[in-house]
């Protein structure tokens, strides 16, 4: 697998059709991460859905894995998706994470944005101007993320996504090429 970037404890890389079984599986771990996400499209398996990620234009979706490197417990660490990219003078991609649920509090979902955020601002890596992102105020755990990324709160916006039936409303972020993406220190490990 190419590496895209790397940071001492991750590797960061492109979606591979053998990650299938480590997505499924993070994804079965579970834990309250479904109320944050629109629900799958009627009659479409999670399964179904990683299909169309690896099927996905990637001049327009980049889907990303960070995997684990020299650690025990799950390989991959997060997922970082760069989706709805829009050039010309836009140069924009909206961002999306998740952390596996084995592996929260412990830093890697911050590591894993802060190295997707390196290669789309980079020369050789998306070349892109803004990536902003949409959380839910409730999510204070990926508004955490976006603050420790160096991410702005930009605004508030009325009943954004159709989540679970219900339009929600989000906090809207966003980051410049300008601006500048902080570095990723290994954090001290959270000890249970």
């Amino acid at each position: 697998m190419a590496e895209i970037a790397r940071s001492p404890r991750l590797l960061l890389r492109m979606l591979a059709p053998t990650d299938r079984g480590e997505i499924v599986a993070m994804h079965e771990a579970g834990n309250d991460i479904e109320r944050w996400l629109p629900p799958l499209t009627p009659g479409t398996s999670f399964d179904q859905m990683i299909d169309h990620w690896l099927s996905d234009d990637p001049t327009r979706h980049v889907r990303l894995v960070a995997e684990r490197t020299g650690e025990d417990g799950p390989r991959l660490a997060s997922i970082v998706n760069l989706t709805d990219i829009i050039r010309g003078v836009f140069q924009n991609a909206f961002i999306g994470w998740r952390t596996h649920p084995k592996l929260t509090g412990r830093g890697y979902c911050t590591e894993s944005v802060r190295l997707a955020l390196q290669f789309a601002f980079a020369h050789d890596g998306l070349q892109l101007h803004r990536v902003q992102a949409a959380i839910l105020p409730d999510n204070l755990a990926s508004c955490r993320v976006a603050e420790k990324c160096g991410f702005r709160l930009e605004g508030v916006a009325q009943r954004y996504l159709l989540i679970r039936d219900q339009w929600r409303t989000h906090l809207l972020y966003g980051i410049t090429s300008e601006e500048t993406v902080p570095s990723s220190p290994v954090p001290t490990p959270n000890i249970e």
